[in-house]
């Protein structure tokens, strides 16, 4: 058994990857990114941990759009998930 510690994170090339916007919102949420994927999966946690949504990114577009109505004022983040790693937004719905 073999572990692995993640002793440093590039944030520079994270927030090149992967923009949320607007932040803070109250309505809709847009995730972009500037890579193409052959496939890639967008989740929303809580601060808990828990799951809230979760959806297959739209390949056609670089930009895929989120409503955030239904989620209570908090910060949460967003998770990209695809063949060229995970990477995370935190944001926050007033």
């Amino acid at each position: 058994m073999s572990l692995e510690v993640v002793t440093w994170i590039d944030e520079k090339n994270q927030e090149s990857i992967l923009d949320v916007f607007p932040n803070p919102t109250t309505e809709t949420l847009y995730v972009k990114t500037n890579t193409q994927v052959d496939q890639a999966t967008i989740l929303i946690v809580n601060s808990l941990g828990q799951l809230i949504h979760k959806q297959v990114a739209d390949q056609a577009e670089f930009r895929n759009i989120i409503d955030v109505r239904s989620l209570s004022p908090g910060v949460y983040q967003v998770v990209w998930n695809s063949s060229q790693g995970s990477f995370s937004k935190s944001f926050i719905k007033q």
